[in-house]
Formats: structure tokens, C-alpha cells, sequence
């Protein structure tokens, strides 16, 4: 019995993420990470999916939809507002960043109502959850909180100095999984990888 085409273009995508983890060589992710986190597609009930709302995300949202419609997983849609505190050095203190904080809050719990109705328009049953913190631990803590089977989050591909600068929420979030992870790449992406 064969695959079926949309999974196999699927597990084709999988197949180029990792892939492309495998070819950063040099960096802290090594190329276990595809090799040693195996799972069995049977046992996979809950997937998170991280979002930021950008484009990528919403690629790997549909990614994940398209594989929960597969094996009958929920779908947790997770966001992460940054904290609106910072930390100064001595002698300063913990101080509130002045910002329409409830306005950005209000935003986010809109946008993640209208991502969780994207996906029960397409049979999956799915729930929503938000945190303020940093973007990698909480949607490592989340996953455990959950029992995430699979985590799912698109990839800006960033390069060069705002890689360094800015790291790469998904190689954290690999480093520290307590599952599986997915990253998805953009289609110009995929397409540079392949170069």
C-alpha cells in the first residue's frame, strides 16, 4: 500500500527540514536531532504548534493540519508574547516597558481565535493557549505541560549577524524538546537549500 500523495509531499518536507538540520554542521543542533528523535505516527495525539503569526508560521500551521488530518491528532495553536518587563544592571531593578501592552495581548488572543477556527474549519479539533516569556522555554514547557507527541513552528531562515544576534527560536526549541520537532521551512527557503 503506497502513501498517499499529500502525505507523501508531507513526509517529503520533513525529509528536506531534516535535511537541512543536518547541514548545519557547525552548529550547536549536530545532526542527531533528525537521527535520534524518532516517533511513531500511531502514538501521536496532541501536536503544538508555535506561532508568531508571521507567514512562516502560518505555513507550518497548515503543515500541521494536514498531518493531524492524517493521524487524528488535536492541534494545540501556541503564543508567546514577549514579557514587557526588563532586568537592568545593579543599581537599576525590574521595570515595566512602557507599551499598549493589552492592546498587543488583545491582538494576540484575536488572531489566535481566528488560527484555532482555520484549522476546526478543517476537521481537526484544536485549542489555543498564550504565555508571556521567553518564545523558546515557554513552548518547551508547553509541550511538556501538554504531552505534545510533536512540535511544529515555522523558520524565519535568518542568516548572518541577526542569526547571531537574534539565535534561532526553533534551534532552542530542538536543543530542549521533550518531543519530536518539526521545523518547516519556507518555500524560498527550501529552494536556496537546494542550490
Amino acid at each position: 500500500m503506497g502513501i498517499p500523495g499529500s502525505l507523501a509531499a508531507l513526509c517529503s518536507r520533513y525529509a528536506t527540514a531534516a535535511a537541512n538540520l543536518r547541514s548545519l554542521r557547525g552548529s550547536s543542533i549536530g545532526t542527531a536531532v533528525a537521527e535520534e528523535r524518532n516517533m511513531n505516527l500511531d502514538d501521536l495525539r496532541t501536536i503544538l504548534v508555535a506561532t508568531d503569526f508571521s507567514e512562516s508560521s502560518a505555513n507550518a500551521l497548515r503543515t500541521a493540519v494536514q498531518l493531524a488530518q492524517k493521524v487524528r491528532a488535536s492541534i494545540e495553536v501556541f503564543h508567546v508574547d514577549i514579557d514587557p518587563t526588563v532586568t537592568l544592571p545593579p543599581p537599576g531593578d525590574v521595570i515595566l516597558v512602557p507599551m499598549v501592552f493589552d492592546g498587543i495581548l488583545a491582538a494576540g488572543a484575536a488572531r489566535l481565535a481566528a488560527a484555532a477556527d482555520e484549522v476546526r474549519r478543517a476537521g481537526v479539533v484544536c485549542t489555543t493557549a498564550s504565555e508571556l516569556g521567553r518564545t523558546h522555554t515557554a513552548i518547551v514547557e508547553q509541550a511538556r505541560r501538554i504531552g505534545a507527541g510533536l512540535i511544529v513552528l515555522g523558520t524565519h531562515g535568518r542568516h548572518g549577524l541577526s542569526h547571531a544576534i537574534l539565535g534561532s527560536v526553533a534551534e532552542k526549541v530542538i536543543q530542549h524538546a521533550p518531543c519530536a520537532v518539526l521545523v518547516v521551512p519556507m518555500a524560498g527557503e527550501i529552494a536556496r537549500a537546494q542550490e
